[in-house]
């Protein structure tokens, strides 16, 4: 009788027909052409809903983890004997391996199955099975990787490309997964780590509130630094915030071959500035002179890269 058109961020469309269980002229306009406005607007919101659901259970999505996670201060090591799943946070794993992200995916309530077990209530059946077969299979491939060879609570972190599909994503994960098993991406971890806290410790990090909680555990604005890779071919590094952690990631992939250790540098002070200026204005080139300078003063002469190498070596 009529289409209805709803805007979503996610690219995902939906078809169906609507069964109207009420007389017309009790939901449709009087033309016949659309819903009143009372019912338009929940089916507006049942559609954004599905678009965001769909959108949560990307396949690329799944990549999102954390390597020699602390223990759960509920669960304590006993969550590492399988793969459990709060919402929103990752307490479960293998080896000290934490998964993290949405799982929105897992069933909740009662549902209505086929004969053969097939849910007929939900309209992301497959693709949540897809997403269960594609979790073991990332979980299976990091059960091989040496996770206490990585720094403490060390993220990974995919961000998916425009125009990423299943097929590629599966691609993408197994090269990541491939590449952290190399002991090189554990030294340059072990070396980006040590470089973002070294910084930390200087005089402009103090003044903007950061302190030390333990050896090389510091906190900014409430939040503790962490480290990790993050993988996303627009980005060199990345400054990621929530409510307790502030991430400060690296891109391996966009290093060059003959990279530096300056040229890491480089990165992390620049990202490490984002945590106190999250835009790009005069105020975030100020800011990061500043920070440049601390550093120097700091670390005089060849000492910055000798203690920042002196992880790598351990």
């Amino acid at each position: 009788m009529f289409f209805h058109d709803v805007f979503s961020s996610s690219r995902v469309a939906f078809s169906g027909v609507l069964d109207l269980n009420m007389a017309s002229t009790e939901i449709l306009t009087s033309n016949r052409d659309g819903l009143i406005h009372k019912y338009s607007r929940i089916l507006n919101n049942l559609t954004t809903k599905l678009a965001s659901d769909r959108s949560a259970l990307k396949l690329g999505n799944l990549l999102n983890f954390v390597l020699n996670p602390k223990e759960h201060p509920i669960y304590g090591n006993s969550y590492q004997n399988g793969m459990g799943f709060d919402e929103g946070v990752g307490v479960g794993g293998y080896d000290s391996l934490a998964l993290a992200g949405e799982h929105s995916f897992l069933a909740k309530g009662d549902s209505n199955t086929d004969d053969d077990g097939t849910d007929t209530t939900d309209p992301f059946a497959s693709l949540k099975e897809q997403r269960r077969l594609m979790l073991g299979n990332i979980t299976d491939r990091m059960a091989k990787i040496k996770c206490n060879a990585y720094p403490s609570q060390f993220s990974i972190r995919m961000t998916p490309n425009e125009g990423d599909d299943k097929h590629g994503s599966k691609a993408e994960i197994s090269k990541i997964t491939k590449m952290l098993n190399l002991r090189r991406s554990q030294k340059l971890a072990w070396l980006w780590d040590s470089i973002v806290r070294h910084i930390m410790s200087t005089e402009w990090a103090c003044q903007r509130g950061c302190s030390e909680h333990g050896h090389f555990e510091y906190y900014i604005y409430g939040r503790e630094i962490l480290t990790g890779f993050v993988f996303c071919d627009e980005l060199a590094g990345l400054c990621s915030l929530n409510d307790t952690t502030a991430t400060i990631y690296l891109n391996p992939n966009k290093l060059d071959d003959d990279y530096t250790f300056e040229d890491l540098v480089d990165i992390a002070v620049h990202e490490v500035t984002h945590l106190h200026e999250p835009n790009h204005t005069d105020a975030f080139s100020t800011t990061e002179i500043a920070l440049r300078k601390s550093l120097r003063r700091k670390y005089t002469g060849n000492s910055f890269k000798k203690l920042c190498m002196a992880a790598v070596a351990c």
